[in-house]
């Protein structure tokens, strides 16, 4: 997130959890399921993927 801040690319995120995984394994050995979705403008699309491969 901060790779796309810092090179002006606006994006919108969508966080998806699996609360089923987290109950079944109770508090012992949890893995995190989450998915997290990043949107960027079609425009900024190449600009983000340089910033997010970038080291």
């Amino acid at each position: 997130m901060d790779k796309l801040k810092g090179h002006g690319v606006s994006y919108q995120t969508d966080v998806k959890r699996d609360l089923r995984a987290h109950h079944a394994r109770g508090n012992f050995g949890h893995v995190d399921t989450s998915q997290y979705d990043f949107y960027v403008r079609e425009e900024d699309e190449e600009k983000a993927m340089q910033a997010i491969h970038r080291t």
